[in-house]
């Protein structure tokens, strides 16, 4: 399920499995869906999208007679674009950092590709889960809790999970 526009803020939500975001160059948002081995996939598409000017809003969605299907996201946003990205227990991926990104899980992981040379504001915290690092200038001292600067720290990466691991 393709979808594009222009856009600022884009908002995903998925609460029925994980979401898998990428950063590229191009100036417009791609979202597609994929179900899990969990049963048959639902007859309609599950994705609701709405979009109020510069505001982009997905999010899944399961009617009462839909099958317990799991949704599975993956979406694509410009470099300059702002990201909020909620899950109940899904994984959330993210590959590269746009100008802001908001993760947050209840249950789920959640894990960063973070470019080598990305100037970020970078805070994660899991209270009953656990945050470990990569990134050679950071170190966990606190395993629920990490906060570093790179470079000028001109962009901002937030990681929240109770239970699950961020990496």
């Amino acid at each position: 399920f393709p979808y594009t526009t222009l856009f600022r803020s884009v908002y995903v939500e998925n609460k029925f499995g994980n979401v898998n975001a990428e950063v590229w160059a191009n100036s417009y948002v791609s979202v597609a869906v994929s179900f899990g081995d969990s049963g048959p996939a639902p007859k309609r598409s599950p994705i609701l999208i709405d979009n109020r000017g510069k505001y982009l809003a997905i999010s899944v969605f399961r009617a009462p007679n839909d099958p317990p299907a799991l949704v599975h996201l993956s979406v694509k946003l410009p470099i300059a674009s702002h990201l909020e990205v909620v899950t109940a227990s899904g994984r959330i991926s993210l590959q590269g950092v746009s100008a802001s990104v908001s993760l947050k899980s209840n249950s789920g992981d959640i894990e960063s590709i973070i470019p080598a040379m990305v100037d970020a504001n970078i805070s994660a915290r899991a209270p009953k889960g656990s945050v470990t690092s990569t990134v050679a200038s950071t170190s966990v001292v606190d395993p629920h809790f990490l906060q570093a600067r790179l470079g000028t720290g001109a962009k901002q990466l937030d990681a929240q999970t109770q239970t699950g691991r961020i990496k």
